[in-house]
């Protein structure tokens, strides 16, 4: 399994254990909306860039990958849809601080920006059956793999 896919298996893992995302969390590029759910949760690879970092060492070429993981979470716009925003928001980067290297998969992460989107609130978009709201976080994180088996961290 590429490095990747386990940073964010790991991360799907973190997020799950906040209660009110138990059980509506994917590593997928999919929205999870359900028939009546109330809050679900991806997790993405936007993007990923990689240097040289060990030339020629006895295990052959390392490589410094940095990746941009968006999370984005999904919920029912209720009463107070902004609260919920920033409750879950407080919560989602509580837990990745307190695994801040996700168990070793990567050197770091941070975040580095939070978008909120309300589908067809602009007109651009047409407004879905269900009412809902989006926020996304996107986080970048570095690691390091041999450059011949990207599946093998050091």
């Amino acid at each position: 399994m590429h490095h990747r896919s386990k940073i964010r298996q790991r991360l799907v893992t973190v997020l799950d254990a906040i209660p009110e995302l138990t059980g509506n969390v994917e590593a997928s590029r999919r929205y999870p909306l359900e028939r009546g759910f109330t809050m679900a949760a991806t997790v993405q690879t936007l993007d990923e860039a990689s240097t040289l970092d060990i030339e020629d060492d006895e295990d052959g070429d390392g490589l410094r990958r940095t990746v941009r993981l968006q999370i984005i979470v999904s919920l029912q716009d209720g009463a107070d849809p902004d609260t919920a925003l920033d409750d879950i928001a407080e919560k989602i980067e509580a837990a990745i601080e307190a695994d801040d290297i996700l168990q070793g998969l990567v050197h770091s992460i941070r975040l580095d920006s939070t978008r909120f989107d309300i589908p067809g609130a602009d007109g651009g978009e047409e407004q879905p059956t269900q009412p809902v709201i989006r926020v996304g976080f996107i986080y970048t994180a570095t690691y390091f793999t041999a450059a011949a088996d990207p599946a093998r961290s050091y």
